[in-house]
């Protein structure tokens, strides 16, 4: 069954067809049977013979005789009675552009002159007529012909065509695919089956014509994908079955076929009794010329590769397979000629679905991509503005399973979206969007969910269609709560209620509960427990004042949440101090939920255990992303783990500190998602920020690292000195805090960084990160009010925090330690072989005593038992070397008393030199297992030079470096065939080292 407006459009699609191939004829028969049905029924050619019957019958004939003896109308007109008044019909598949307007004021002009003058003329044109110009010709024909002119334009004639009892003759004359099919009640009636069913039960024996097989298929396809009426299934299937006589019409008797399959698969589970029939429909069909018998057979073998799947038929998957590759070669010949662009169009999009479902079915077509094929039907979509684009963005959602991890599947459905933006609305366009992220969300791709909502926020952000925009905003804010992002679903949920707010629309006030519930969710789950009763109270006074049947379970599933957390923190309360438990209480006694409560207070008070309370906060905790009440103590934490980095961010808890350190670490999460798309080449590291606020404009940021961690210190402005306004907001301040320091854990070219940094503006993480309004602003508006708990002292034990467990990741926020994009093994092999030459030319002469060192070649083994290769070794042992060469030569460097050209002199005097047996010897003592391994760090360095990456940090977070170079660039994996670099007087041995 297909979308009412999807099928409109693919009707108003081939109705523009009919004109490319001179089907003036087929217009013609196709208007007079529309004319029966909607004008009036009396109705015959005004060319032929004609049986004259009674009076009526005469006028019709005389009438006629006259329009035929027009040249110009003979076979373009067809006429009639409507009540005793004649009224004359014509047909035009002129376009606009070849003067549309005048060939029908020519036309009506003749009509009027050709005999007895009509009293209405109805006119039918295939292209599109502009309400204006409509207007005009009506007003000249009634002040010049004195008569009523009615113009039904092609998209007039495809709405028409597109209802029940009309779609038979869009099915006969436009050739339209079988599984695209009127929905059953898009008429708005709700009785149509039922009448339908008795109407052939009582008269079962019926002409076989187009109409009645559409109402015998509409009926089975309803029976089929309707588990009340599936019983009626057989019924229907036998009245379906004259209609495979050798009597009616191939085009019938094949679509037959077809109907009885799919009914019998979807409906009866099983293929078995259409085996044989599908031989010879596939014999008839893979040479039939149509683009409808075509995708008839696509479809009908998608269909058949399942039953194959299921065991439901007996059908073997070789012969499916070769009707497929006929298909294919069939549209490939086709697609390999001169056609119109609008078959051109037809075809890839033909092609572009069986190349997909055979992917689905495991049986791919070699260097055949789907997504290739439909970037190139879009790319002749600018030539054929009437092609259904909504059909072909609803094939994308079905094919995200398949298609999503394709390079070029996201530029598809780009375009795609652009185009049905174009044709049909943003807000079309944004549907479109919605439908991809729940196939994205189904398939745990949270990342591509979001991005999808993102769009179809923006698109939907009008006024006429804001409820779709809240309800993306609160979809978003699901996402970052799988995502273990509690702060940025929390700003999403707190900007989606307050937008419903400021609306006056109704259909929005039911969603202001919802997501300020889901909000203090949020919070809930951060163990930020006062803050959760503040926007809980809230949002449940909003919903006993402004939800549809308020406090009915069924129809709010959310309140089950409310109560359930409501009793825990109660719980908890309880355990701690009579005080706090008694403010508890006075809130949530007033959500009108104190029976559910008490309910569940029994199995929430269990559920704690019987340890103490410290104990109890802690096992509490541990199922939360911080400890319950955090949000009381004297500072606050946060820690969570998002793309290989533990994020650690804590602040004084005051009001003006904490709203800003929430909407940081809001924006934060945020732009994590959207960098998450990018592989950054992100060290393992922890990363811990302090917040202050400050007498300043902008963010300072201050830089407090070692080598084993990053530490920094952010200052943001007071709310007297911040810059709220929407030209730049905040969050552009916070985003470009939260880049400098993503930026310093990634090992990515400055200028690689950057790009990376300008797909994602490109992408809209500026809008991202600014909904509307503020998160602070909304912090303002919501979590202000007086509550018992502002003024409530707390217990001591509350106002200490305890350093929060990191959440761990998501799994599409886990570090990437795959092999880096950039990795060869050839080149890694090339570097390595340079450094077994480049060492031993280096320092021959430290290599031979080395060799001959017997307490080096114990260190040699400890280190080869860690996983050591020779080269790792040369390594250390060349840094070492050089380092103790510069030492003695020049002393401690220290570039706060050296310029910087005179250390890069003297490091560059002492790489240079090559090594004499009159060079100062070097004190094999100082070869240790310790020293070699902290050289080796050194030298970790130079490896990332040698793949063009940089090092961004002050002081280089080392282990995290020796990780990222282990798991993305096969570090402690790679070797090269070699002599023994450390071999003595004996002959030299031989290492081969394989992957």
């Amino acid at each position: 069954m297909t979308k009412h407006r999807e099928l409109i459009a693919y009707v108003r699609f081939q109705l523009d067809q009919l004109s490319a191939h001179n089907a003036q004829h087929e217009f013609e028969h196709m208007c007079r049977h529309l004319a029966r049905l909607r004008v009036c029924s009396n109705i015959l050619p005004a060319t032929g013979p004609v049986a004259a019957r009674g009076d009526q019958g005469r006028d019709a004939e005389s009438f006629r005789s006259y329009l035929a003896n027009s040249p110009a109308l003979a076979s373009s007109t067809f006429v009639g009675l409507l009540s005793d008044r004649p009224i004359a019909f014509a047909v035009t598949l002129q376009k606009k552009e070849n003067n549309l307007k005048g060939k029908l004021k020519a036309d009506i002009a003749k009509i009027q002159k050709s005999g007895v003058p009509v009293s209405e003329i109805h006119y039918f044109c295939a292209d599109d007529l502009d309400v204006g110009t409509r207007h005009t010709i009506q007003a000249w024909a009634n002040d010049t012909h004195g008569v009523t002119v009615q113009i039904y334009d092609g998209q007039a004639i495809a709405e028409f065509l597109c209802a029940r009892d009309t779609f038979w003759i869009a099915t006969e004359y436009l050739q339209v695919p079988s599984e695209m099919y009127p929905d059953s009640l898009s008429d708005g009636r709700d009785d149509w089956y039922h009448t339908l069913f008795q109407s052939w039960q009582n008269f079962p024996q019926q002409p076989l014509t187009f109409a009645t097989f559409a109402e015998v298929k509409s009926a089975l396809r309803h029976c089929t994908f309707t588990p009340d009426h599936q019983n009626d299934l057989l019924f229907w299937m036998r009245q379906l079955e004259p209609f495979l006589s050798e009597d009616v019409p191939t085009i019938l008797r094949y679509r037959t076929m077809y109907e009885l399959a799919v009914a019998s698969l979807r409906g009866l589970g099983t293929m078995e009794g259409n085996d044989q029939r599908l031989y010879e429909y596939f014999e008839s069909t893979l040479s039939s010329e149509t683009y409808a018998s075509l995708e008839d057979a696509g479809v009908l073998i998608s269909y058949c590769l399942g039953a194959i799947q299921h065991h439901a038929t007996l059908l073997h998957n070789d012969t499916v397979v070769k009707w497929r590759d006929n298909l294919v070669k069939i549209l490939d010949n086709h697609l390999s000629t001169e056609l119109a662009v609008g078959p051109r169009c037809d075809l890839l999009s033909l092609l572009g679905f069986v190349v997909c479902f055979s992917q689905g079915y495991g049986i791919p077509i070699e260097d055949r991509s789907s997504t290739t094929i439909w970037l190139d039907l879009v790319t002749h979509l600018d030539k054929a503005p009437l092609f259904p684009v909504d059909r072909l963005a609803n094939l994308l959602t079905i094919a995200v399973p398949l298609l999503s991890d394709e390079p070029r599947f996201d530029e598809l459905t780009k375009r795609v979206d652009q185009l049905v933006g174009e044709r049909a609305g943003q807000a079309a366009a944004a549907e479109k969007c919605r439908d991809r992220a729940m196939a994205f969300f189904e398939q745990g791709q949270l990342l591509r969910a979001i991005t999808e909502l993102q769009e179809a926020k923006v698109k939907w952000f009008t006024d006429e269609t804001l409820l779709g925009s809240v309800l993306a905003m609160l979809f978003i804010a699901q996402c970052y709560h799988e995502l273990n992002l509690h702060y940025a679903a929390k700003y999403y949920a707190m900007a989606a209620a307050w937008i419903a707010i400021q609306s006056e629309r109704q259909t929005l006030r039911d969603k202001i509960w919802v997501a300020l519930t889901f909000a203090a969710e949020c919070d809930y789950l951060l163990g930020n427990w006062r803050g959760y009763l503040l926007l809980s109270d809230l949002g449940m006074k909003s919903h006993w004042w402004l939800a549809r049947r308020a406090g009915d379970y069924e129809e709010h599933p959310n309140l089950d949440r409310v109560f359930y957390h409501a009793s825990v923190c109660h719980a908890v309360a309880e355990r701690i101090d009579s005080a706090l438990s008694a403010a508890v209480w006075d809130m949530i006694s007033e959500w009108g939920l104190t029976e559910e409560i008490e309910a569940i207070m029994p199995y929430a008070r269990e559920m704690l255990g019987s340890g103490s309370i410290d104990e109890m906060l802690t096992l509490t905790g541990n199922q939360l992303s911080g400890r319950p009440f955090a949000d009381v103590a004297n500072e606050r934490q946060v820690a969570w783990e998002a793309l290989g980095i533990t994020w650690r961010v804590h602040w004084q808890n005051d009001l003006a500190t904490n709203n800003a350190a929430e909407e940081f670490v809001a924006t934060l999460q945020i732009a994590l998602t959207d960098f998450a798309k990018h592989d950054l080449l992100l060290i393992k590291t922890e990363v811990e920020i302090e917040i202050l606020i400050g007498d300043v404009t902008s963010p300072v940021v201050d830089d407090a690292s070692s080598n084993s961690g990053r530490l920094w210190r952010v200052q943001l402005p007071t709310s007297d000195t911040q810059n709220d306004n929407k030209e730049h907001p905040k969050s552009v301040d916070l985003l470009g805090v939260t880049i400098y320091i993503l930026r310093e854990a990634s090992l990515l070219p400055n200028d690689e960084f950057m790009m990376a940094f300008e797909e994602v503006t490109k992408a809209g993480i500026t809008s991202n990160v600014f909904v509307g309004r503020a998160y602070s602003g909304l912090l303002d508006q919501f979590s202000s009010a007086a509550s018992p708990l502002h003024t409530l002292g707390m217990p001591e034990r509350l106002l200490v925090a305890d350093r929060p467990t990191s959440v761990p990741p998501h799994p599409e926020l886990a570090w990437r330690d795959n092999l880096a994009p950039g990795y060869s093994q050839i080149e890694s092999h090339e570097a390595i072989t340079r450094r077994y030459q480049r060492t031993s030319q280096k320092i021959p002469v430290t290599l031979a005593r080395l060799a001959g060192d017997a307490r080096f070649h114990l260190t040699r083994q400890t280190l080869v038992n860690d996983g050591w290769k020779d080269w790792h070794l040369l390594l250390a042992v060349l840094n070492l070397t050089l380092n103790v060469r510069l030492h003695a030569r020049h002393g401690q460097i220290l570039l706060a008393n050296d310029s910087l050209d005179y250390a890069h002199h003297a490091i560059k005097e002492v790489v240079d030199d090559l090594e004499l047996e009159s060079s100062a010897p070097i004190d094999l003592d100082r070869f240790t297992v310790d020293e070699l391994r902290h050289m080796m760090d050194i030298g970790m360095i130079n490896v990332l030079n040698t793949w063009g990456l940089e090092i961004h940090q002050i002081t280089p977070d080392l282990p995290a470096i020796r990780t990222f170079l282990a798991q993305r660039y096969n570090f402690w994996i790679d070797d090269v065939e070699h002599e023994d670099p450390f071999r003595t007087d004996q002959p030299p041995s031989i290492l081969v080292v394989t992957r």
